[in-house]
């Protein structure tokens, strides 16, 4: 990106992803490693906002240069009705995977985004797709992300055609990143912990008394569902036992609101059935998003415990607990002692009474919570300043876990800070927590999973902690990528509590389990897995297990768990055996396709070793061919615009810039920059964002407007006073010559209706004799400056070059347009030929999508024997391209196929116009760029 702005490519560039700490990652990276502002649009407040500054009937996309917007505010439809009127030099869809055709099982949001992906790379000349989820297992989603690209890739009918995609993807697994000095793994291999959370009658009885009471409660109504096949009704009762293995916390405050709606509910005889269809679907469609995407934002996630809350609620005025009464007072004859009996239960509400007691004396028992603070006592023996990540899914949780570490801070059982992030935090909260995270040691951080994607967490900390497990396998891998990703110096540990002897242990271990073997086995984990509550099958499975667990609690040993071997499934629970079985059939499924595509595994795609070597070789040619130093650069630059100490330059690398008042444009916001100077700190090291004072560090990067800044005045022609000027592009050098001689640069270039399509810089030495010798590559020419000295060319033309430098300096010109003929000479050969296969694969395409819509050519004139009937036009005409437009005008056809064609006729055409442009190169005369008189050292620069 910062490249394409640098050579002028990219002017107007659009990044969509997903909203929350992706999108702000996006704007706060290209700040602060690029220079790069991009503006935020990501709401209707502010797209109006931008609408008031402008003339009436203006678009706001127009007057954005750097834009950055979420993937659900632009599918809106007055928002993409802008987008529509609007041009881009380069777009880039983050999380390009949400933007897949799921044909017929498309949702409404699924086929807006899917629309606001078509528009964009109709809008646009350039189209980046960005996920780490390029293929979920099914050709036709994939197929569907390629034709973003370019159409003529797929066949129309969700099939990609041949192999041409292969040039237009790029899929590099962990394994691929590798130092380029050393040649080593730049990821660490992840290492897994289970942490089984062990709790019993005798050790924590109030403890175990809750969790018998509340499977009590759920298990005869999940039984009722499966029975009467009403599986959407009890979903919610799953997420009541899922807090019930996080902690008890997070349980009683949901039991709290249950009893609390249901009160209400209960005295206000509310009306519920078209109330709770409403509820149920909503809380559906959240459940999707959670198994697609791995997360739900912060508002989302509070909404969907209310909506949990409100049914089970409703679901309890229906059906009642009554039947809960004689298993409760066995469970309390059991557990408690006859003086601290309750009343008798007598009424649902009665019931729920005596649920949250029971949860109320669990709490201090609650062993997940001291499960956690003895891991962290545990990796802090090995290391004492250790940072650590914990996860948990429920906000309750989180402040259970908070409150408990930080009672062991004030008791010294546990020592450095505790922090948190969650949803709910301002973006200014959460970005001072992950800095003072990232720059400081002996931190414990809990955070909820609305802020687990986005954020770089690995800079001191490759520990992380899950206080419970998730369902699916894209929100595991998004808590462990922040502490597992590029960067990380250290193996990332990663720790798995669970609740033994628990559902947890009995379904939710053993599938993360065969999560991570497939990890090892192919370096990620597939997107291919069902929704374990949005499949109809899988969700039968997952609640006639739940329903067991009444008999399971307590009755069934605890099983180690392996995550390197396979290991034979509980048959305890034959519900449990046939869900782990799908999940194992899905992974399998995968690879058998991974098979047919070896890239699907962990080959990769345009990953291999000899690409890398080549596209290295390339990046190093490429460097080599504009090797400027540009922090040297810009101080050169400054140095001869500003006064005398305008460059300080510090301790550890750091850089201070006083720049003049010309020189601060675009510069706000930018890390290092003090508008009260104005000053800009600078660094040559990438990794560091602040100094020892904490103040915050820019880096120069070619597209940094600092950069910009210094081109602009160093292109100035001239500058001085009237009648006095000197030519910044004309320079003098004490050099290694024997003779006053020019070194001349020019720019040679090929270009076509598109824009500059080659360009090479070259040098020529003119002697004076009239010698010429061409430079074709800047090390050549650089020689020539080696242990010179830069003197001031004031008054030097006239004394040295006026006799014969204007006439040498034409020959020259033509030295440089002959020496460039012959570069451009291979490259003309190359580019002819790539337009011809364009071309032709295009018309293969042509032919191929038209047979479909058409199909075949049939003959005019009938067989002897058969009977003549009349044909369309379209139907006999051999000419691809007027055959289509033939049937896209025939009102008889479906208005479907007439619109499809339409449509492949303007694609068609507009690519045979941009081809055709792009065939119409041709050199341009070379553009003088500088000129270096060389003067004998000899002559100490006179």
């Amino acid at each position: 990106m910062a490249e394409l702005i640098a050579r002028r490519r990219a002017h107007r560039i659009l990044v969509v992803s997903p909203a929350g700490p992706l999108l702000e990652q996006w704007r706060t990276e290209m700040r602060d490693r690029f220079g790069l502002r991009f503006e935020t649009i990501t709401s209707s407040g502010e797209l109006q906002e931008r609408r008031r500054s402008l003339v009436l009937g203006a678009n706001p996309f127009d007057h954005v240069s750097y834009c950055l917007t979420s993937i659900d505010f632009a599918k809106q439809e007055k928002v993409l009705q802008e987008l529509e009127r609007t041009v881009w030099d380069l777009v880039v869809i983050d999380e390009a995977h949400h933007c897949v055709s799921l044909g017929s099982g498309a949702d409404s949001e699924d086929s807006q985004r899917r629309r606001l992906a078509e528009v964009l790379a109709r809008q646009t000349d350039g189209l980046l797709l960005l996920t780490a989820t390029p293929h979920d297992g099914y050709d036709a989603h994939f197929a569907s992300v390629v034709e973003l690209l370019d159409p003529s890739l797929v066949d129309g009918r969700g099939g990609l055609r041949g192999e041409r995609y292969r040039q237009h993807v790029v899929r590099r697994l962990k394994q691929h990143i590798k130092d380029p000095e050393t040649g080593e793994p730049l990821f660490k291999d992840r290492q897994v912990f289970p942490c089984a959370v062990t709790f019993a009658p005798d050790s924590h009885p109030q403890f175990a008394a809750f969790q018998q009471a509340l499977i009590a409660a759920i298990a005869p109504r999940l039984k009722q569902a499966v029975r009467r096949q009403k599986y959407g009704e009890v979903l919610a009762f799953l997420s009541l036992l899922k807090r019930s293995v996080s902690t008890t916390a997070a349980c009683l405050q949901t039991l709290t609101r249950i009893r609390d709606r249901y009160t209400e509910m209960a005295s206000s005889g509310e009306a519920e059935a078209e109330s709770r269809r409403q509820r149920l679907k909503t809380l559906s469609e959240y459940r999707k998003r959670l198994e697609r995407f791995g997360a739900l934002s912060f508002e989302e996630e509070q909404d969907q415990a209310f909506l949990e809350a409100e049914d089970m609620a409703a679901d309890l005025l229906d059906y009642g607990l009554e039947e809960f009464a004689g298993k409760i007072e066995e469970i309390q004859r059991t557990q408690r002692r006859l003086r601290e009996q309750g009343k008798r239960i007598q009424t649902t509400r009665d019931a729920l009474d005596v649920l949250i007691a029971m949860a109320q004396e669990a709490l201090a028992e609650d062993p997940k919570l001291g499960a956690l603070l003895r891991e962290v006592k545990a990796i802090r023996m090995d290391k004492a300043k250790a940072n650590l990540l914990v996860y948990t899914e429920y906000t309750d949780s989180q402040d259970a876990v908070l409150a408990y570490l930080r009672e062991a801070l004030s008791q010294g059982d546990l020592q450095g800070e505790v922090l948190a992030i969650s949803g709910s935090d301002s973006e200014a909260t959460r970005t001072a927590v992950t800095e003072r995270f990232k720059t400081h040691d002996g931190i414990v951080l809990v955070s909820t999973d609305a802020t687990s994607e986005g954020l770089n967490l690995h800079a001191r900390c490759h520990h992380l902690l899950h206080v419970e497990l998730p369902y699916n396998p894209n929100r595991l891998e998004q808590r462990n990528g922040r502490i597992d990703r590029y960067g990380q110096k250290e193996i990332p540990m990663v720790r798995y509590l669970y609740l033994a002897g628990s559902f947890e242990e009995r379904l939710l271990m053993r599938l993360v389990a065969k999560y991570e073997r497939q990890r090892l086995r192919l370096t990620f984990v597939p997107n291919t897995l069902g929704g374990l509550t949005t499949d109809d099958a899988q969700t039968v499975r997952l609640l006639e297990g739940l329903a067991e667990e009444e008999n399971c609690l307590f009755k069934v040993a605890p099983r180690e768990i392996r995550l390197v071997e396979e290991e034979p499934e509980d048959t305890t629970t034959p519900a449990y055996q046939e869900l782990l079985s799908e999940v194992e059939r899905a992974m399998t499924g995968f690879e058998k396709n991974a098979k047919s595509h070896a890239w699907l595994g962990d080959a990769g795609l345009n990953a291999e070793a000899r690409l890398v070597a080549d596209a290295e070789l390339a990046r190093q040619e490429g460097a080599s061919l504009s090797d400027v130093d540009l922090l040297k650069f810009v101080c050169a630059a400054l140095e001869a615009d500003a006064q005398a100490g305008a460059i300080q330059r510090g301790a550890n690398g750091v850089i201070e810039l006083r720049l003049p008042p010309s020189w601060d444009h675009g510069l706000k916001d930018l890390p290092g920059y003090d508008a009260s100077g104005p000053t800009l700190l600078l660094t040559e090291d990438h990794t560091r964002n602040q100094d020892e004072r904490e103040r915050k560090l820019g880096f120069l990067g070619r597209a940094h407007p600092v950069v910009r800044r210094a081109l602009s005045r160093v292109r100035n022609i001239r500058f001085g006073e009237a009648g006095v000027w000197l030519d910044r592009r004309v320079s003098a050098l004490a050099a290694s010559v024997d003779h006053p001689a020019l070194l001349c640069t020019y720019l040679g270039a090929i270009e076509s209706p598109r824009g500059h399509e080659f360009e090479r810089v070259l040098g020529v030495k003119v002697e004076q004799d009239g010698r010429c010798t061409v430079f074709d590559h800047p090390d050549q020419w650089l020689k020539l400056l080696d242990g010179g000295k830069a003197i001031s060319p004031k008054d030097l033309w006239d004394r040295h070059f006026t006799a014969w430098g204007e006439a040498w300096s034409r020959q020259a010109l033509d030295a440089s347009k002959a020496a460039f003929e012959g570069i451009a000479e291979p490259w003309y050969s190359e580019h002819a030929r790539l337009c011809e296969d364009e071309y032709e694969e295009v018309e293969k395409w042509l032919r191929t999508r038209v047979e479909a819509i058409c199909g075949p050519v049939q003959q005019a004139q009938p067989g002897l024997f058969e009977e003549a009937v009349e044909l369309p036009r379209w139907a006999t005409q051999a000419a691809p391209l007027e055959r289509l437009a033939a049937y896209a005008t025939d009102g008889k056809n479906p208005v479907a196929a007439r619109r499809e064609a339409d449509g492949i006729l303007r694609l068609f055409r507009m690519r045979e116009k941009d081809l055709a442009a792009h065939r119409k190169a041709r050199t341009l005369a070379p553009i003088p760029l500088g000129l270096l008189m060389l003067l004998p050292l000899s002559e100490g620069g006179r």
